[in-house]
C-alpha cells in the first residue's frame, strides 16, 4: 500500500480536511466498500503514544459514529459517508474500506490523528492520486 498524509489547514492552523471530503474525493468506491471504523493505535519506535478504544469525534454524527465503532461490524460505504457529513471533526479514528463484505484485506486505510492531518493507505493509486491533486498540503 502507498500512503500519503494530508495535513491541510486554514489560516488559523485548524485542519481543513475531514472524512467527509476524504471520501467524496476517493469517490465511487468508497461508497460502494464495506467499511469497519475503529479506534486508533499509535506508536513511535514500539512505544504506545495512542491508545484508544474510541473514536474521537465531534458534531450531530459522532454517537452514530461511535456506535459504528462499538458494534466492531463492517457497514455499508453509503451509511459512512451520510455519518461522515454530519461530523464537524474526527480528531482520532481508524476506517478500513473493503471491496465486499468476505473480503479480508482492505483497499483503503483513512487515519485521523490527533485532529491535525489524515494519512491514506491506499492500493488504488488512481484514488491517491486525486486525493494529492485536490488538497494542497500533502
Amino acid at each position: 500500500m502507498k500512503t500519503i498524509r494530508i495535513s491541510d489547514s486554514t489560516p488559523n492552523g485548524v485542519l481543513a480536511v475531514d472524512l467527509s471530503g476524504i471520501l467524496r474525493v476517493v469517490g465511487s468506491r468508497a461508497a460502494k466498500s464495506v467499511w469497519r471504523a475503529s479506534a486508533v493505535e499509535a506508536s513511535i519506535a514500539g512505544h504506545p503514544i495512542v491508545e484508544r478504544e474510541e473514536i474521537w469525534g465531534t458534531g450531530d454524527g459522532a454517537d452514530e459514529l461511535d456506535e459504528l465503532t462499538r458494534s466492531g461490524v463492517r457497514g455499508s460505504g453509503a451509511r459512512l459517508v451520510e455519518i461522515a457529513k454530519k461530523v464537524t471533526q474526527i480528531i482520532w479514528g481508524e476506517f478500513k474500506g473493503y471491496d465486499g463484505p468476505s473480503i479480508v484485506d482492505p483497499w483503503i486505510i483513512i487515519i485521523a490523528f490527533d485532529g491535525t492531518w489524515f494519512e491514506v493507505r491506499s492500493i488504488d493509486d488512481e484514488a491517491l492520486s486525486r486525493l494529492q491533486a485536490s488538497f494542497k498540503d500533502v
